[in-house]
């Protein structure tokens, strides 16, 4: 009887713990719109953002399929737990948005009060087709939405552009965390009989939106630079900042979610 001996196998482990919050970063505090929703933008964020670089060019991306059609690019979920990441998200988001608060007053309706800190990988790539839906404003599921630029400054373009809805005069979607009274405004109607039905592919690029210029007007680019952490609520009209000639060798970020 022959025996064979088990082969040795190696397993990439990482410890994501090493990525480092800069103890001399930046932060700007902007007040959006009527409501004066905080828009939070942390300059110098990470000591070794190389690091996340690496993850990022290493990470496996699916091709592209049917199931790519919700975004101008790629995008993955992202197991890791980025700890610090994380524990200065949590920190500044319950100074700024009160998310322990108003998680807590969503328990009743929703079944849960415990936020969930999630991370995705994303590479977006001009001239990459998408459905029109995917280009337009529009608000996420979620309270918060982050995104951590990481393109060198030469390459950097755009951002995230925040618009306002012209039928309504609302900038922002409410109906995740008040859903119950926002739902009966006159404004959510408006809102709602105005939403675009037409979904075709297209290219992502800023002309395509201003076809749509009756509808939706650009208030705000929350703009990308090298290492810089934007932070805004998930209920804000946006959407990626892209022209068609842009990114051709990808814009990518580490980016995610409270919900």
């Amino acid at each position: 009887m022959q025996i064979r001996k088990n082969k040795t196998i190696n397993f990439t482990i990482l410890d994501t713990s090493n990525i480092k919050v800069n103890q001399d970063l930046k932060i700007e505090i902007l007040e959006y719109g009527e409501k004066k929703h905080p828009i939070i933008i942390v300059d110098d964020f990470l000591q070794n953002p190389e690091d996340v670089v690496d993850i990022i060019q290493k990470h496996p991306f699916p091709e592209r399929t049917h199931t790519c059609e919700t975004h101008p690019g790629w995008r993955v979920l992202c197991r890791l737990e980025f700890p610090n990441i994380k524990s200065f998200i949590s920190a500044i988001c319950d100074k700024h948005y009160n998310v322990s608060e108003v998680f807590k007053r969503r328990e009743s309706f929703y079944g849960s009060a415990e936020p969930n800190i999630e991370f995705q990988l994303n590479l977006y790539q001009g001239g990459t087709p998408c459905l029109l839906r995917t280009i337009l404003p529009h608000v996420d599921p979620a309270y918060i939405a982050f995104n951590l630029y990481l393109n060198p400054n030469e390459e950097c373009m755009g951002g995230t552009d925040l618009y306002k809805h012209i039928p309504s005069g609302l900038d922002c979607d409410l109906s995740y965390i008040s859903k119950e009274s926002f739902i009966k405004s006159k404004e959510y109607s408006l809102l709602k009989s105005t939403i675009i039905t037409d979904n075709y592919w297209t290219i992502h690029d800023e002309d395509e939106i201003k076809k749509f210029d009756h509808i939706w007007k650009k208030e705000f680019t929350l703009e990308a630079k090298y290492n810089r952490l934007g932070i805004y609520p998930s209920y804000l009209f946006h959407t990626v900042s892209m022209k068609k000639d842009w990114y051709r060798n990808k814009r990518y970020s580490l980016a995610g979610f409270i919900s």
